[in-house]
Order: C-alpha cells, then structure tokens, then sequence
C-alpha cells in the first residue's frame, strides 16, 4: 500500500478523482464519436444498401450547411456513384425533408427487409448458375442454409423459452401465496416503492452481521478490514483462537491458513496487470449492465484492444487500491430489482443485484474471486 502523510494522502485523493473524472469525460466523448453499427436491425439487400448510402450523404451535405468541416471532394464522388443530384446546392430545410422521406422509406423497408434479402440471395444464385461459377453457387447456398436455419432457431428459441422476470413496477408487502387477493397491500408509487425497498432491503443485507465473525473476541482481534496483526497470525498458524469460539468458524479460518500456505510464493500483492485486464475485457459481454456513472463494458472493451489505453485504465485501477482509498464513484452503485418469478412482486421474492462501476468489479474478480 502506498504509505503518506494524511495531508499528502488527502491532496492525491482529490487529484487523483479530478483526473479520474476527466478521464471518464474523455470516454464518453470519444463514444460519441463512434459510428454506430445497426446489428440484425433490417436485412442487407441492394434497394436498402442505395438508401442507407443516400442517407448518409444527405448527413454529410447537412453537416456540411452546419458548418462542420467535410471533405468535399470525397461527398462529390459518394453523390455520383449513388445518384444524388448536387446534394450541396439544397438548402438546410430541403435536406432535412429528404432525409426525413428517406428515414420513412427505411420503415416501410424495414418491414419487407427479409424478402427482400431472400430475393437477393436468389439472384446471387441465379446469375452464379448462369455463370456456371460452381463455388459461388455453393457459398451463396451455405448463406442461405445459414440464415434459415438462424430464423428457424430464432422461432424455437421463442416459443420454448421460460418466461422473464422484467423490471418492477409495483410490490407487494404480503406473501400472495398467503394472502387472499382482496387483502394484498400494493405499492405503485415509485417513492413508496423505493422506501419498502430500502427498507427490507438493508434488513437483508444486514444478516452478515450475526455471523459468529462479526462480534465478540473475533471481531475485536479482526476488524472489520481483516488488515490486523491477528489476521496475518491466522494465515500463519499462530492465532490462538478463543475458547468459546465458534467451531465452524475456526474450522473455516484453520482452512484459510491452510490454502495461504499452499499459495505461498505465488504473486498475491495485487497489482492488476495489462494482460489480465485485456483478457477480462476482451470475454466481457457489452450488453452486460454496469456503472452508475456511465462508464459501460463497451468503453472497457475498446480500451482493451490498444495496450495504451490498458495501460492508463490498469494504473488508474492499481493507483486507487493501493493507496487505500477508493474513487468516488466507485461508493456509488445502482440496485435493481428483477422478479424471480414472472408476475410475483412480492417485497421478499425479489432478487436485488448491485451494479457496480466496471473497473471496480474487474478488480475484484481479478483479485478476491
């Protein structure tokens, strides 16, 4: 740990959250400016390949009137090659009507996308055959296979999938399996909601608290951080546990010691690494839900890519727990609240899981898992 004066300690606290939230300004800036790809949103064909380029020349042209620097030569050729009629000579309002007629076409597009993908593939196959290009015909074949047997598990998947729990909108403050219909005790209001929730929840979140660890002679030695002389005595055999200890804890603490020693030797200083964080990131899934601050898997993911950046997201994550004192938004986190059961919101059947910040619940995975 990183060992300094309180005065000094204090001052590194506060620059290190200053750069660290000039840091997240810097990703979400750069996020902006990512070009944002449509996955399985409508189905490639020619006649929506010529709109979706329309479009986004008319955006270039637009961007253009808005005084935003183009290439102008580059947007010539686009327009050219697409058919688009001297797409600078409109005035703002013309090319906001015909991007607004294209964004209608791409909907009614939208809807026929499949057929119209299939019947390009037919085509393909069609002109393949007349060419007498037999690996074309058997790759164009293979894609067509592919995409059908995709829509057909898309079906199955639909049909046999086990209903979902889905966010909370209303909970209930009695057991329904004990409760006569007309008696329930509903909360809809999202205040109401949020003081039950709060409520329970802490009770919930309370019960680590009568373990036999978390009072008595154990707790005094321990602590709350484990950081204590009678911790390391523990890893090390020493500890001399007290007589009215109990039994399944100190079995539990004996077993720890017993696997330090085992690790003894291994790298255990915990430092995060570049590799071990461009490793985790890269297995990450995007879609996963992360971060009050904003800060989702995706900006992760990216930065893991490029040894730099995972270089700067490593030391930002190294610098904060070695020094012992955690960022600020890093004590922030989103509770959410799904049904376990589809249709049951009962206060007590809810599952509550913690989102915490995405570096942070790296480091702990890395570290403590």
């Amino acid at each position: 740990m990183i060992q300094s004066s309180d005065e000094d300690a204090e001052a590194l606290h506060l620059r290190h959250n200053a750069w660290d939230t000039e840091l997240g300004c810097y990703m979400s800036a750069a996020e902006k400016q990512c070009t944002r790809r449509r996955n399985d949103m409508i189905e490639f064909s020619p006649m929506v390949n010529t709109v979706l380029h329309r479009k986004r020349i008319y955006q270039w042209a637009l961007r253009k009137k808005k005084g935003h620097r183009v290439n102008v030569g580059s947007l010539k050729r686009a327009a050219k090659v697409w058919k688009v009629d001297n797409p600078l000579d409109l005035s703002t309002q013309e090319l906001e009507s015909r991007l607004h007629g294209l964004e209608v076409e791409l909907n009614v597009l939208r809807h026929n996308s499949k057929q119209l993908r299939w019947q390009h593939l037919l085509d393909c196959l069609r002109r393949a055959r007349d060419d007498g290009d037999e690996d074309d015909v058997h790759e164009i074949k293979r894609i067509m296979k592919r995409e059908s047997d995709k829509e057909k598990q898309k079906r199955i998947n639909f049909a046999v999938r086990p209903p979902q729990g889905r966010s909370v909108t209303q909970v209930q403050l009695n057991d329904p399996k004990t409760t006569p219909t007309s008696e329930a005790d509903f909360r809809t209001e999202e205040e109401d909601i949020i003081k039950e929730c709060n409520a329970r929840l802490s009770q919930r979140f309370s019960l680590g608290k009568r373990a036999a660890i978390s009072h008595g002679k154990l707790l005094e030695d321990l602590g709350n951080l484990g950081d204590t002389a009678a911790a390391r005595r523990i890893l090390e055999g020493t500890y001399e546990f007290p007589e009215n200890a109990d039994p399944a804890t100190v079995l539990l603490l004996k077993e720890l010691a017993r696997m330090a020693l085992e690790m003894e030797g291994e790298n255990d200083d915990g430092w995060l690494t570049v590799p071990e964080f461009q490793d985790y990131w890269k297995k990450a899934k995007e879609r996963t839900s992360s971060s009050y601050s904003g800060r989702h898997f995706g900006h992760y993911k990216a930065a893991s890519k490029d040894d730099f950046l995972s270089a700067l997201h490593t030391g930002n994550i190294n610098l904060a727990t070695h020094r012992g004192r955690p960022l600020d938004r890093w004590r922030k986190g989103v509770t959410v609240l799904l049904e376990k059961e589809p249709g049951n919101c009962f206060i007590d059947k809810l599952r509550a899981i913690l989102l915490l910040e995405g570096d942070l619940n790296q480091f702990l995975k890395e570290v403590f898992a």
